[in-house]
């Protein structure tokens, strides 16, 4: 497998559920119209129905970030940080509002850095890039930053 393949919802949220040894916290699906393992961590509050609908869909980055501050504050009980201003650096911060504080948790907490783009007149801009697929080895390192945090494994 090459480092830079793409990793799906469903794969990325099994190894979210891994380290919680959350599959103890829920049961599996009642519908079989439903993945377990997404289902799984929909009921626990970690996924969303955008997950539940589309599990192979590719992991964005966006959704990488959701997926890990719903883990934070479901799995691990850490509180958002209040005062997220040190974010305010990523010019697509608030491209997305609903990913607002998903992408400031995250990024504040070292778990997801940003990416630098170069923009008009040689000038470079940081930005999270929400809409960007994240690799299998992006999802590794997600995961084992997560894991420093006190993130169990």
């Amino acid at each position: 497998m090459a480092s830079d393949e793409k990793i799906s919802k469903r794969e990325f949220i099994e190894k979210i559920l891994e380290i919680s040894h959350a599959e103890t916290l829920a049961s599996g699906a009642d519908d079989e119209a439903f993945d377990p393992v997404v289902y799984r961590a929909y009921r626990i509050g970690i996924a969303d129905t955008i997950d539940v609908r589309d599990p192979r869909g590719v992991l964005l980055r966006s959704d990488a970030a959701r997926l890990i501050h719903m883990y934070m504050k479901k799995i691990l009980l850490l509180s958002d940080i209040p005062d997220i201003s040190g974010a305010e650096e990523l010019k697509d911060l608030y491209d997305c509002s609903a990913c607002t504080a998903h992408i400031a948790a995250v990024y504040l907490r070292g778990i997801m850095g940003p990416k630098d783009m170069p923009g008009a007149g040689g000038r470079w801009f940081r930005v999270f890039d929400l809409n960007s697929p994240v690799s299998r080895t992006e999802a590794e390192r997600i995961i084992e930053r997560t894991v420093s945090l006190g993130g169990k494994a």
